[in-house]
């Protein structure tokens, strides 16, 4: 079983990881949208028939992120939005490609590394190293019956009644199958 403070370690590793690759992820994905932008958006609405004078009237109402500011552009319709939506989700694709080598490379690294992990499966046993209340062979002594305590048994069970009846004199209730 695994101590708290190592929990709290392993937990606080995770966290400061989950961080630090997210930053990452999201660096790689912000330098590369631009690229995409570039590569797959652009050629696709000149293609489409947007003029070249509006690009940049284009590009300003694509990073105001309001829908409205494309009504603003010469030359801009219904067709063409229906070519950006695709274009643009192909532009995302191309940037998101670039997370997911990162992640490849990283994942393969945390593989190839878990091979020289130390193999603890011979300490996750119920072996107990230290006792919490005094020495062992006192600790018997706290499951014996106590003078005037219940004593629950089977009907049957005979042995463990002439034991408390010996050691001590106790209440014996019997307990009959159909009660138990």
């Amino acid at each position: 079983m695994l101590t708290t403070g190592y929990q709290a370690a392993l937990c606080m590793c995770r966290a400061a990881f989950a961080a630090i690759m997210t930053a990452v992820f999201v660096a790689i994905l912000s330098s590369k949208v631009p690229i995409g932008i570039e590569k797959k958006l652009i050629p696709a609405l000149l293609k489409a028939g947007l003029p070249a004078s509006s690009l940049p009237a284009f590009m300003k109402a694509l990073a105001s992120g309001d829908a409205s500011q494309f009504a603003n552009v010469p030359g801009f319709t219904a067709q063409l939005a229906e070519v950006m939506q695709v274009a643009l989700s192909d532009a995302y694709s191309y940037a998101y490609q670039y997370v997911y080598y990162a992640l490849l490379a990283i994942g393969s690294l945390a593989v190839i590394l878990g091979f020289f992990l130390k193999d603890y499966n011979k300490l996750l046993t119920s072996h107990i190293a230290r006792t919490i209340a005094g020495p062992s062979n006192k600790l018997d002594t706290a499951v014996k019956p106590r003078p005037n305590d219940n004593f629950v048994v089977q009907e049957n069970d005979e042995e463990k009644i002439s034991q408390a009846v010996e050691e001590e004199q106790v209440r014996i209730n019997v307990v009959t199958k159909n009660e138990s």
